[in-house]
């Protein structure tokens, strides 16, 4: 089973809509849609994932990613476990939504994924609050984190 047949089983089973699953795992709506698929359609080339994106799929699932790569076998059919999901074992920190947002990554996905889909009043709000994050971390401007 790929990634992507993975990911819409999974989807299926709990009840997700794409949407949902691409905010869980910081991805946008049109790539889950892509790897499901498992096809580029410009180029007709096989998607393939980053690392990156396999520990975010891993994380929204609530498991490790070596326990996601373990269902992935083009070979073999995995099973998808049934809902709700298993607790993520102690290894595997459990998904939280705050921290995900607070990597480089998750905050570039998440702000290109909404500044798609917002209104022009739901991006000036959201480029207000950046500012106000921006003043937090640097009190002083950008220009004087060297000192």
């Amino acid at each position: 089973m790929t990634l992507g047949e993975y990911v819409h089983a999974y989807r299926k089973a709990h009840g997700l809509t794409m949407q949902q699953f691409a905010d869980r795992a910081l991805l946008s709506k049109g790539y889950v849609s892509l790897l499901e698929k498992g096809r580029d359609p410009r180029s007709g080339q096989p998607i393939q994932p980053s690392l990156t994106t396999y520990i975010h799929i891993a994380r929204a699932m609530g498991m490790t990613r070596t326990e996601l790569m373990k269902h992935i076998d083009i070979e073999e059919e995995a099973v998808v476990p049934d809902a709700p999901p298993q607790p993520p074992k102690q290894d595997a920190p459990p998904f939280d939504p705050v921290s995900a947002l607070l990597d480089d990554y998750g905050v570039r996905t998440v702000a290109r994924n909404r500044i798609g889909d917002a209104t022009p009043q739901e991006v000036d709000t959201m480029r207000e609050q950046l500012k106000g994050i921006l003043k937090i971390l640097y009190p002083e401007g950008p220009a004087h984190e060297g000192k």
